[in-house]
């Protein structure tokens, strides 16, 4: 399989997966699969169902994907996809310039409005961009806007030019049992049919989202956030047509005045949007919400009469919960990944986001396991829990956090406007309301919950994880800069090509007979790449290097296909030495 080559800095490199099947979307895939086993199984054909069967894909192990809906859901769900999730699929080799292409254009999408109506009074606005030259160089890749139905078709069409990646629509996985070999075996019901069909896979993969239903036979608790009160939240979503760009841009509009309450989504301003409200099904049962009341509250927040047409509503609740194990104590080979595995309020946006990075954590160690670079694959593969469960613990609280936030902000807003919705116009008061929606800039802008988990260590709660400072401390996502190689600049990230480890050395670290660019070390193979400071790739500018303490004449930094840091040596024999050691280990 070809390797990945260097992305460029607007992220417009193609796909390097084989391509020996005709590109086409998720609905024209033949769902049917000439033999009933499969290295791995994945139930859910959401996004991380479909980038976990990429990933793997690239190490060139084939899956199956399950998905029960016949068709994808056209209903745009997620949509802001964070630095983090872009740069695992900028590894990946994904068109990202096409991709960005999909979704909102950047000054359509670059800001978050609290209003009185979409065109009432706005008392306030937070840029989603940081303003700051040195924070936005904290990643090749910013946020993009991009609805989850435009983003699954991509990624199909990317699955299917692999060759190792096929679809079954229309099948619920109903259950699994553990075969005498250690196979997983499951039960799979066709819904057009009616009748069912075993399929053995040595993983299974459960990506099924928050309401999984493999989660429970998998026997995995699924509790609630430790520590907080349970309060589930109920959300009423309206999605409808309407172009709307003529009014003011932005990516979410939260309307608050004694009148009415909601937020928009802008999806597409000039086509696709959605309404949120939240609801109290005590007090207001959801057969309430028929078309005409959507209709009416859609136009009260809107604020004018404006031509829009209704396509669906729906009623769904959550409250943040993280599973016990993300590993099956029952099914050694069977993992939760993604919503599956957590579940937090949409205040945030760190659903999906949190998603990809379980599923860029668990395809290489599965593919390092297949491989044979471990020696413990058992103990190698629990290091899929003990790093992402913590993340998605504090990114739980931190959803927790922005939810109530953003309440006590509401109650503050009403206060002050009244009874009416004219503008504001004391100092204090507009004072008051400005510091309050403010306060609600680590709900969008908190890069640190992205890029700045380490693992190996206790997480700190999400709101020290919003802030972000490049640090070098094993565990930590390899801190980006832009620097040159073969002339054209490039970000640090994309020397770390997803399928090796990589070394990152000094001029007189080693020798290049014993360490040369590409090298398979020992008798377990481990392929390593190594780029050598002022000689394969120049930080010109000197500060990333001096942050990653390379301004000695021999040292090497030993990085993880992820493009996690690993530790940093001093010679050959302790970098070999390293490897084996973190691949053994057996936290």
């Amino acid at each position: 399989m070809a390797t990945t080559p260097f992305n460029d800095t607007t992220g417009t490199a193609k796909s390097i997966l084989p391509a020996p099947a005709t590109p086409g979307s998720h609905r024209s895939i033949n769902p049917f699969f000439p033999t009933p086993e499969t290295p791995v199984l994945i139930v859910g054909g959401g996004p991380v169902g479909i980038i976990s069967a990429i990933l793997l894909a690239r190490h060139g192990i084939r899956s199956t994907i399950v998905e029960k809906h016949m068709s994808g859901l056209d209903l745009p769900k997620a949509h802001v996809m964070g630095p983090r999730s872009l740069e695992i699929l900028r590894q990946a080799g994904l068109d990202l310039h096409r991709l960005r292409a999909l979704g909102a254009k950047p000054e359509d999408a670059d800001v978050v409005r609290f209003v009185t109506s979409l065109i009432g009074y706005e008392f306030c606005k937070i840029p989603l961009l940081p303003e700051s030259a040195e924070e936005q160089n904290f990643t090749p890749e910013n946020i993009a806007n991009v609805a989850q139905p435009r983003l699954e078709d991509y990624l199909y069409e990317v699955a299917s030019q692999t060759g190792l990646i096929t679809l079954w629509r229309g099948f619920e996985w109903k259950s699994s049992s553990v075969t005498n070999s250690g196979l997983e075996e499951s039960v799979l019901l066709n819904r057009r049919t009616l009748s069912t069909v075993r399929m053995q896979s040595k993983y299974l993969l459960a990506c099924d989202g928050a309401n999984s239903s493999s989660r429970t036979k998998l026997d995995i608790p699924f509790p609630d956030l430790p520590g907080q009160p349970v309060i589930k939240t109920h959300y009423l979503t309206t999605y409808f047509e309407a172009d709307l760009s003529h009014l003011e841009s932005g990516i979410l509009f939260f309307v608050i005045s004694p009148a009415r309450l909601g937020t928009f989504i802008a999806y597409d301003r000039r086509s696709t949007w959605a309404f949120v409200i939240i609801y109290d099904p005590e007090q207001t049962p959801a057969s309430f919400f028929t078309d005409a009341y959507c209709r009416s509250a859609i136009a009260a927040a809107i604020g004018k009469p404006i031509p829009f047409k209704l396509l669906s509503t729906t009623v769904w609740s959550t409250h943040p919960r993280v599973a016990r194990h993300y590993r099956s104590p029952t099914h050694p080979n069977a993992f939760l990944v993604g919503d599956a595995a957590h579940s937090f309020p949409p205040t945030g946006g760190l659903g999906l986001n949190t998603g990809f990075p379980d599923a860029h954590n668990l395809a290489w160690k599965i593919a390092a396991v297949e491989k044979g670079w471990a020696k413990d694959a058992s103990s190698f593969l629990d290091s899929y829990q003990s790093e992402r469960r913590p993340v998605a613990l504090a990114n739980a609280q931190q959803s927790y956090h922005n939810q109530r936030k953003l309440a006590e902000t509401v109650q503050l807003v009403l206060s002050t406007l009244g009874e009416d919705d004219t503008p504001v116009k004391d100092s204090e008061s507009l004072a008051r309301l400005e510091k309050a929606v403010l306060a609600n800039s680590d709900h969008f802008q908190g890069i640190g919950l992205h890029i700045g988990h380490i693992y190996g260590r206790d997480q700190p709660d999400g709101a020290h994880l919003v802030d972000y400072t490049p640090r070098f401390v094993p565990g930590v996502r390899l801190p980006h800069a832009w620097i040159q190689v073969g002339g054209e600049t490039r970000s640090t990230l994309d020397l770390a090509d997803g399928l090796s480890f990589l070394v990152l050395a000094t001029k007189g670290f080693a020798s290049a007979d014993l360490l040369p660019f590409e090298s398979n070390l020992g008798p377990r193979n481990i392929p390593v790449k190594t780029f050598r400071l002022d000689v394969d790739y120049f930080d010109l500018e000197g500060k990333w290097s001096k942050l990653m303490n390379m301004d000695v004449d021999e040292v090497a930094i030993l990085v993880r296909p992820d493009q996690h840091i690993v530790c940093q040596t001093r010679d050959f024999d302790s970098l070999v030495a390293e490897i084996y050691a973190y691949l053994d280990s057996t936290k």
